[in-house]
């Protein structure tokens, strides 16, 4: 299926955050993500954990600060939504978390200001492998 111009620049917004995530390069997290950002974990045991923006770039922070090694960046995208404002991704990632590897669902929505997308909230569930 061939992307639109929006699906394009969302994806290219996705790969960029993914990059930048996975190696705690702070300076480029706080301008893709919005102020406004709301993240929403549900973990396999069913506990709920919230982060906003302070709270999420401060974890970022903290594991680049205490010399974590860098994240997978292997990035499924399971669906693209977008319109010339807001957008939608659906995407699934791998990672070797401290408990053994694991897989990540989010479901990623971004809003366009001044021509950017930025994150604007995110829900991730994780699953054991």
């Amino acid at each position: 299926m061939e992307l639109s111009k929006n699906q394009i620049e969302v994806k290219e917004a996705i790969e960029f955050l993914v990059y930048n995530a996975s190696n705690y390069n702070i300076e480029k997290l706080t301008k893709i993500y919005h102020p406004d950002l709301r993240i929403t974990t549900i973990t396999e045991t069913g506990q709920v954990i919230v982060l906003n923006y302070q709270e999420n770039i401060d974890l970022f922070t903290k594991k680049r600060d205490s010399g974590d090694g860098p994240l997978s960046t292997y990035t499924e995208f399971n669906y693209i939504d977008a319109n010339d404002t807001t957008a939608q991704v659906v995407v699934t990632r791998k990672a070797d978390i401290n408990r053994g590897s694991e897989r990540l669902f989010f479901c990623i929505d971004l809003i366009k200001e001044n021509g950017k997308w930025l994150i604007f909230k995110e829900v991730a569930f994780s699953q054991s492998n």
